[in-house]
């Protein structure tokens, strides 16, 4: 979860793409402009991880504090974050399964992506 909010923070729209969840099979190319259309209006400054739960065997919600500055003041936003671990055909695993890989629910952060100020 932190190496995704420190890609948001530096605006490296790529690798955020490559870490949400997706339903369908969208092309990288067009999924990285999806995330840079969603993630780039609002840009945390940094973030602090505040807790993690784990609440089944393929889901853990991150609580992270995100830091934005709004026109020249500190806005502060808490978010729990989903995550969900996947096998290599993108189905739900195990957590302690080898070769799968944690994807990002982006719904997660609705509140703050699609808002039109802070």
């Amino acid at each position: 979860m932190a190496v995704f909010l420190d890609h948001w923070c530096n605006k490296r729209f790529g690798p955020i793409a490559d870490a949400l969840l997706y339903f369908t099979d969208t092309p990288k190319g067009k999924k990285s402009g999806m995330a840079r259309q969603d993630f780039g209006r609002h840009v945390p400054v940094s973030f602090k991880v505040l807790g993690v739960d784990d609440q089944a065997a393929a889901v853990t919600h991150v609580i992270t504090e995100l830091h934005f500055e709004v026109d020249g003041h500190e806005k502060l936003k808490e978010v729990s974050v989903r995550a969900i671990y996947q096998d290599l055909e993108n189905n739900p695993s195990v957590r302690s399964m080898p070769g799968g890989h944690w994807r990002i629910v982006q719904n997660s952060f609705t509140d703050i992506i699609y808002a039109p100020s802070l």
